[in-house]
């Protein structure tokens, strides 16, 4: 069977190039050989364990990045004092605020994620131990 391919310029930035060649070369691929198998691994169906542990990685970002966010809001509040006197810092205030709410309100629904595929590991778990353990009706009587 043969395969048709088409052939044509692409502009990629040299640091995710080299990255590239680099990864081929470790897998013994050529560098069409490892962008066309990379391509296809992105449009593989994901598994409930990398959905996951893809979510579990980005609800660590987003904890840290909800961290930093509230220490910055902290520290523009005691820069300017609870109650600021000018336009400015009053502005700067409510500004972090509201980047702080939406931050928190992004890591809210990114562990909602989360539980919900958890759920869906445990559903996916307790089928495959069904299949697992034979039925009683199925056994035999041992003597």
């Amino acid at each position: 069977m043969t395969t048709e391919f088409h052939q044509f310029k692409l502009r990629i930035p040299v640091a995710l190039m080299e990255r590239i060649e680099a990864e081929a070369a470790l897998g013994g691929r050529s560098l069409s050989g490892e962008i066309i198998s990379r391509l296809e691994t992105s449009f593989r169906p994901a598994t409930v364990g990398e959905l996951f542990a893809h979510q579990l990685s980005y609800v660590g970002h987003l904890q840290d990045e909800e961290e930093m966010l509230w220490m910055e809001f902290e520290a523009l509040k005691k820069l300017l004092g609870e109650k600021p006197s000018t336009r400015e810092g009053k502005s700067k205030l409510a500004k972090a605020r509201r980047t702080h709410v939406e931050s928190a309100a992004a890591l809210d629904a990114a562990r909602g994620h989360l539980v919900e595929l958890l759920e869906q590991i445990k559903i996916a778990m307790g089928d495959l131990a069904e299949i697992a353990t034979p039925s009683k009706r199925g056994r035999k009587k041992e003597r």
